[in-house]
């Protein structure tokens, strides 16, 4: 009772019997490089059987993926980002603990698994340029009395980047300065 009103509580528990599996191992995996084709998988469906050791309780797969969810064909180009999803399985009667650890051709990754179900791992893979430097010039400090302003702050004509936004913050009260 909770004062004079009969209060019920209920607590659900999930147990399972299933085996579980607490380390997965994948092997030979498909590399991205700049101008060679995507491979289309096994049996040219996208998808990939993955190389599991023998006797292992569980399955992987794996297909190609472009940042924004989409199979992957043609050929790997500079400038642009690509995924590959690893999708593993455990087979009847086993369940992945959490965390699991994943090992992807040697490489070991802690995952964490919901209620025992598949593994999903996305390992991507960069060709975009790397900008090593950034130049912004314009700003200059602001005058007591005066409101701050982002009139002549700007980035060079011909940079790969560009200016998103641009405010001034009052250190003393961590608010946004009134431009």
């Amino acid at each position: 009772y909770i004062g004079s009103r009969r209060a019920y509580f209920e607590d659900t528990y999930r147990y399972s019997l299933a085996a579980k599996i607490s380390e997965v191992t994948v092997n030979n995996l498909p590399e991205a490089v700049v101008g060679q084709a995507i491979t289309n998988g096994d049996d040219n469906s996208g998808v990939f059987q993955l190389t599991v050791p023998a006797g292992a309780n569980y399955t992987a797969i794996g297909y190609w993926n472009d940042n924004e969810g989409n199979l992957q064909e043609g050929i790997f180009e500079e400038g642009k980002v690509y995924e590959f999803v690893i999708n593993v399985t455990a087979n009847d009667g086993y369940e992945f603990t959490s965390p699991v650890t994943l090992n992807l051709d040697g490489a070991a990754h802690k995952i964490s698994v919901y209620l025992g179900g598949d593994i999903t791992y996305t390992k991507t893979y960069s060709f975009r340029k790397t900008i090593d430097k950034v130049e912004v010039t314009g700003v200059t400090e602001p005058v007591v009395g005066q409101a701050p302003t982002t009139d002549g702050i700007k980035v060079p004509a011909d940079a790969n980047y560009y200016i998103g936004s641009v405010s001034w913050w009052n250190i003393d009260t961590s608010q946004e300065a009134t431009v």
